[in-house]
């Protein structure tokens, strides 16, 4: 079969398995080619497939070697460019003194090692307009690596893709015939070998979902007890239905959410550590989310109690076990709670404008997931986003009045003023959570555009809701907001004091 040989330019899905940027598509007759390419246990045990089949090891080998060496040609011509490939990073080729970039990206990245060399895998010297690219995969356990090969310009300020290869790796997936083998010229790839997973069970009736979204009902508007009494119901109801038993289980991760709202970290993190094992036990066929959920959960935990370096990990572990998913409520719930991390050091200690655009992308995503998906049929997520845009843009945190000595650009008031305009619409379906968060974040934009009057009243809009609903953590910020604002109040009613030599 007579064809070119490398992948086709292709873009991943928008679950974002390989990061792309803002690109345009650049004209250039220049394309990728790969001359040569080996794959090999990096221990030197035995050979495990063929190069970029399905790999499935059953030897104790830690990392999985995929070696080509790369080079440029002409598109339409097929013949090989004369150039020079200098190395700028591992994972980075500079082309004729940087007039085009070569990257190689590997995802998922954890335990991922990249590298460039001038000599093969045989050891022999390679001319200068060739380079042997080296990724390092682990194969501990099963997992899915997409990776890129991109050939980048920049063109009017902007970078332009001039080609790209795109591949998938499998290791140690279960089963067989979940993915379509092709082979182009020397190189072998695969179309995205397996399906996303979806949620199974009871979990994909509409029926349990109306169960579920009752019991969030109940915790976003303070209702505990009763939480708590119908929680009790269910799990004796289930006791001699198993398939019911991952329902029970996300209740009671939902039930964990209740808590942190409450600000009872430890019993929250408690109730989801319970999830976990009821799973385990009952061979739960939505465990992978129930996990995932509970990391989610203890990441939340860490970030209200100010760890950030601590729910930064528990989030790590919750984006691999979501990987293979779907977008769902719970993936968008884990993406969410990445964004509020940015949001909490914006009010702080400060973030720069590359991290405040990537919280921006993790929120947008998070909203991307939930619309994504159609068994929550609440208004729950969008409002949470809106919220930490709120505060990720006037750098001010619910649990506390806004650092008057940090400033805010104009810019950044003006956006926040357009999602609190864009709030009010959602405003009347949304729990008693979600509008005291918003009047705190309202109330933070009238301090920073010095509206002593509005702020005020918004404040102490959040200060009621708060305590009717016993948010805690919500009052005490409303709290410091009315406390502030009153004492703006004060110096601004004060009489001018006049100097003595004026007098």
């Amino acid at each position: 079969m007579d064809m070119d040989n490398r992948v086709l330019p292709r873009s991943m899905n928008a679950e974002g398995n390989v990061a792309t940027t803002d690109t345009i598509t650049s004209q250039e007759d220049i394309a990728l080619c790969v001359i040569q390419h080996s794959c090999y246990p990096h221990d030197n045990g035995q050979n495990i497939a063929t190069p970029w089949q399905r790999y499935r090891v059953h030897q104790q080998s830690t990392l999985l070697n995929l070696s080509f060496v790369i080079t440029l040609m002409s598109k339409y011509s097929q013949e090989i460019w004369i150039s020079d490939l200098t190395p700028s990073r591992p994972n980075e080729l500079a082309v004729n003194n940087g007039a085009y970039r070569m990257i190689l990206k590997a995802y998922p990245s954890r335990g991922v090692v990249i590298s460039n060399s001038s000599v093969d895998c045989r050891g022999r010297p390679l001319p200068p307009y060739a380079r042997l690219l080296t990724i390092l995969l682990p194969t501990g356990g099963p997992n899915i690596y997409n990776a890129t090969v991109q050939l980048t310009e920049e063109l009017e300020g902007r970078v332009a893709v001039c080609d790209e290869i795109v591949f998938t790796v499998t290791i140690n997936l279960p089963g067989g015939n979940q993915g379509h083998y092709h082979q182009n010229g020397k190189v072998f790839y695969i179309e995205y070998p397996l399906p996303k997973l979806k949620l199974a069970g009871v979990l994909k009736h509409p029926y349990a979902w109306d169960i579920i979204m009752r019991f969030e009902n109940l915790s976003d508007n303070g209702q505990y007890l009763l939480y708590r009494r119908h929680r009790k119901s269910l799990e004796k109801w289930a006791k001699t239905r198993p398939q019911y038993q991952d329902l029970v289980a996300m209740v009671l991760n939902e039930e964990g959410v209740a808590c942190l709202i409450r600000h009872r970290l430890k019993e929250g993190v408690n109730l989801a550590k319970k999830a976990c094992p009821l799973s385990s036990f009952h061979n739960c066929v939505n465990d992978r989310t129930i996990r995932g959920y509970a990391s989610a959960v203890y990441a939340a935990a860490e970030r209200f109690g100010g760890n950030q370096d601590g729910a930064k990990q528990h989030l790590q572990d919750a984006l691999e076990i979501f990987d293979p998913m779907e977008p769902s409520s719970y993936t968008s719930i884990t993406l969410y709670n990445v964004g509020a991390i940015a949001m909490e050091r914006s009010a702080t200690v400060g973030v720069s404008n590359s991290e405040e655009k990537e919280a921006e992308s993790f929120l947008q995503k998070a909203a991307m997931h939930w619309n994504h998906q159609s068994l929550n049929k609440t208004a729950r997520m969008l409002p949470r986003v809106y919220n930490r845009l709120i505060g990720l843009y006037l750098k001010s945190s619910p649990n506390s009045a806004p650092n008057l000595n940090v400033t805010v650009s104009q810019d950044n008031l003006r956006r926040a003023g357009e999602v609190i305009r864009r709030f009010g619409v959602l405003l009347p379906e949304c729990s008693k959570w979600m509008k005291s968060t918003f009047y705190l974040g309202k109330a933070d934009h009238w301090i920073r555009t010095r509206d002593i009057d509005n702020g005020l009243r918004a404040a102490q809009q959040a200060l009621d809701i708060s305590r009717q609903s016993g948010l805690q953590r919500e009052a005490a910020g409303a709290t410091s907001r009315v406390n502030l604002l009153r004492e703006l109040d004060d110096l601004r009613r004060r009489p001018p004091i006049v100097p003595d030599c004026m007098s």
